[in-house]
Parts: C-alpha cells; structure tokens; sequence
C-alpha cells in the first residue's frame, strides 16, 4: 500500500512538473508571437487576425487547464466543488475545442484566398472577427451539451478527474463535429492547397506552409489522444498513466502554433531578430 501511494505521489509530482513546464512554454510562445502580429502593421491581414485569435485561444486553454492542474496538486482551492467539475468539463470540452477549430477557420481563410481570390480581396477585418465569433458559437454548439450533460446527470461521487464519462450520443457527436471535423477538414484542405498553390510561383506560399505546418502538428498531437479516448470510452479501461501522457501531448500543440509560425512567416522571424538583436539591447539600454 505504501509503495502504491508513493508511486501516486511520484506521478502527481511528475505531472504537476510537466504541466508546469509545458504551461509556461506554451504562454510564452503565443504571448510573443502575438505581440509581434499586434506590432507588425504589415501583418494586419484577415489571415493574420485568425492566427492572433488562434494564438490567444491557446493561451486561454494552457490558464485553464493549469488552474485544473493546480486543484487537483493542491487540492481544490479554485472553486467549491460542484462549481469546479462544471469548470472541469467546459475546459475539457469546450475551450480545449476553441484552438481545434480555429485551426478550421485558418483552413477556410487559405481555401477562400486562394480558390476565390477575388471574392476574398473584398474580405474586410471585420469579416474576420465574424467568423471567428462564428467559430466559437460553433464550439459551443457541439461541445457544450456533453458539459451540460455531465453535470446535470452524473452525480459527484470521487471527485471530477475520475469521473468516466457515460457513452451516449450526445458525446459521438461532439466528438465527431468538435474534433474529428476539424482533423480531417484540415488534410483535405492542405491536399487542395497544395495542388493550387502549384500553379502559382511565390504568391500564396507563406500562407500555404503554416497552414501545412499546422495540420501536421493537429495530427501529431490529437489523433493520438482521440484514438486513446474513443478506445477508452469502449473499452471502460481507466489508464491513469496514458491518460496523461496523451493529455499532456495534446497541451504541446499549444508550443508547437507559435513555433510552426515562427518558422513559416518571414515577416514574423525578422520582426522578432529586430526586437532580441543585438544593436536594438544596447539601444534600449541608453533610453
């Protein structure tokens, strides 16, 4: 009995470590990049509105999934307890959903772009901030029925995090519309784009490369966790292990947006060179 508590604690350790370490990494990164989109007025684009929207949904998920992790280290210090599982599932579901299908959005804005270029030309920012409250309503749509399913009908017996979700249609269908979607929307999307962008020599390049680049990292760091989830929920198989190394994997998306930016926009590596050169330290040293 003690070896197993103490392999418990060694764990709950290692997580809390991980996540911390992930957290500040992801926060660090999307706060950059954004104020480099919000400092830049060369990349004030409807494309690049969608990626700072994108950049602050991460942020959003990786502050409120610590503060879960902080609750379940510490002990429940954020909120009373039928208020926190409420809280529990709608980071869960919800807004771990938002970054998901923004990466949708992106998608479309790069298929408009470059299939209806002329329809897109007329593209106003406002647009942008439209479809992007679109985006959200959609999240909302799909995934918050299993929240408002879960709190109402499975009642608080050992606690948020041990809480197994009942199979039912109503999670079938968040799971498909919420995250699957998106998954799949964004291959099919890279495959269009790739064969369109063969026709042109250099215009469309930059957008079609963070959009390849973000598809890759959804592939990498969902499917995995989904497939665990989806066998999970079939199988009844609680793997307190798995569940968080796959969770954890899903969280390093956060990390991987702005570094896939980072590397695919040009404009964004000499904005950022210009901030951390050396001649601009020495400058800001004689202010």
């Amino acid at each position: 009995m003690n070896a197993t508590n103490a392999t418990l604690n060694d764990t709950e350790t290692v997580t809390f470590v991980a996540a911390t370490f992930i957290g500040f990494l992801a926060l660090a990164g999307n706060l950059l990049v954004m104020m480099v989109f919000i400092h830049n007025k060369f990349l004030h684009s409807t494309f690049a509105i969608c990626l700072t929207v994108l950049l602050a949904s991460n942020i959003l998920y990786c502050f409120t999934s610590y503060l879960i992790v902080l609750s379940d280290h510490f002990g429940n210090i954020i909120l009373p307890e039928k208020y926190s599982c409420a809280f529990f599932e709608y980071v869960n579901w919800v807004i771990a959903g938002i970054p998901m299908n923004l990466h949708v959005l992106l998608s479309t804005n790069r298929i408009w772009a470059m299939y209806f270029p002329l329809s897109y030309r007329r593209c106003t920012k406002w647009t942008a901030l439209w479809l992007v409250l679109a985006t959200l309503a959609y999240v909302h749509l799909t995934c918050l029925p299993v929240v408002i399913q879960d709190v109402l009908f499975n009642p608080i017996v050992t606690g948020c995090t041990d809480r197994k979700y009942v199979f039912s249609t109503v999670i079938i269908f968040a799971m498909l519309t919420g995250y699957a979607f998106p998954v799949i929307f964004m291959a099919v999307s890279a495959l269009l784009l790739w064969i369109r962008q063969r026709q042109f020599e250099k215009r469309h390049r930059t957008g079609f490369r963070v959009l390849l680049a973000l598809t890759v990292s959804v592939w990498v760091c969902w499917i995995p966790y989904g497939i665990y989830y989806i066998l999970e929920m079939f199988d009844g198989d609680y793997n307190a292990l798995l569940d968080i190394v796959f969770a954890m994997l899903y969280n390093v998306q956060g990390i991987f947006d702005p570094l896939l930016v980072i590397c695919s926009m040009k404009e964004v590596r000499l904005t950022l060179k210009k901030w951390f050169s050396k001649k601009n330290r020495q400058a800001a040293k004689l202010i």
